[in-house]
């Protein structure tokens, strides 16, 4: 499976494929590279972390093909859930604001 990076780098943000210094997308807001990291990995599978301003990791996305026999198209998922006394996963409330 391939990994991905959002960062920021100078006034815009990119897509890059780990270890790679070319940029897969960029996009001048963040919700715009997201929502086009959407778009580019349909049909692919990998994990895309989402940074900070800071650098650090804000989200981690996994897109998976999905296997369903009619086709479907690749699902994200995301670790950004919080976790009950269960350990089963619950979705946020509402989505956090972005940088």
């Amino acid at each position: 499976m391939q990994s991905y990076h959002i960062t920021k780098e100078g006034d815009h943000w990119k897509l890059a494929r780990e270890g790679s210094a070319r940029a897969s997308l960029t996009a001048e807001t963040k919700r715009e590279i997201i929502s086009a990291t959407s778009t580019f990995m349909k049909g692919k599978e990998a994990l895309v972390k989402i940074h900070k301003l800071d650098g650090g990791v804000q989200e981690e996305r996994t897109y998976v093909t999905g296997s369903n026999p009619r086709g479907t198209s690749p699902r994200a998922s995301s670790s950004r859930g919080k976790k009950s006394g269960s350990g089963k996963t619950k979705s946020a409330r509402r989505p956090r604001r972005l940088q």
